[in-house]
């Protein structure tokens, strides 16, 4: 038993030390477009957003069900699908059970926020909003996130995300957390979504009436995409590496 032990810790501190490619089998060029997206997609917009000429049709990309709004929904759904795959490998893995209970209250989050982006089912079906919904949800949608005292503060989750992805860099040291460390390219897109959602902590409510005001908020639902994607991306990832890890089936 001591033996086993000690090659599964030699076992994670390799994989620790692995770059990009060992750990998840993925060509390097992936690693460079992983880190680069969230910047590229995120300027685009911004800068789409402050010219005359193409504003119309950006903003019209962030509005209610359109294109925005539908990569997040699909990014949040498969991305808890995945979640519990990644829960399963890591079960598979020999990962205690806090590790492989992370994923799926991941999973949990994940499918949370892909309910809320269609209204529960509300934007396919077109069912009535029940009562409560009627009267203490500030759109009238059959959502948590717009309900009174609730709508208009969701870039404080927003920010708990990104920092807690920033924090959670740290678990690549310790080997007890180390397979729920999140990949290291996703850190681009933790520091866009963290210091975006600090910025609309402190600058929307002082901003006023102002296109730049305006702007900035269009903008975070083009973090709260990134933030269903990088959800995606960190279950994908980490499901790869664990697969790698687990024993294999003959």
């Amino acid at each position: 038993m001591k033996m086993v032990a000690r090659l599964k810790l030699c076992d994670n501190r390799s994989v620790a030390n692995e770059g990009f490619v060992q750990q998840y089998a993925l060509p390097a060029s992936w690693e460079r477009w992983i880190i680069i997206f969230p910047i590229a997609v995120f300027a685009l917009l911004a800068v789409a957003m402050s010219f005359g000429a193409t504003q119309d049709y950006a903003f019209a990309l962030v509005k209610e069900n359109k294109a925005v709004d539908w990569f997040t929904w699909v990014s949040a759904l498969l991305g808890g699908v995945l979640a519990v795959i990644a829960a399963i490998r890591a079960r598979q893995h020999g990962s205690q059970i806090l590790i492989w209970l992370f994923y799926l209250l991941f999973a949990l989050g994940l499918i949370f926020i892909a309910g809320e982006e269609t209204s529960w089912g509300q934007d396919f079906y077109h069912y009535r909003s029940p009562d409560f919904f009627e009267r203490w949800n500030e759109q009238g949608d059959v959502t948590l996130h717009n309900l009174n005292g609730i709508n208009g503060r969701n870039h404080f989750l927003r920010l708990a995300f990104g920092a807690g992805g920033l924090i959670g860099l740290l678990a690549w040291k310790s080997e007890r957390f180390r397979d729920v460390a999140p990949p290291r390219p996703l850190q681009t897109w933790f520091w866009l979504i963290a210091l975006k959602s600090t910025l609309d902590v402190f600058a929307v409510s002082r901003a006023g009436g102002s296109m730049s005001a305006y702007i900035i908020a269009e903008l975070s639902e083009v973090i709260e995409m990134l933030v269903a994607m990088a959800g995606l991306l960190y279950v994908w990832l980490n499901g790869r590496r664990l697969e790698r890890l687990s024993p294999q089936v003959p």
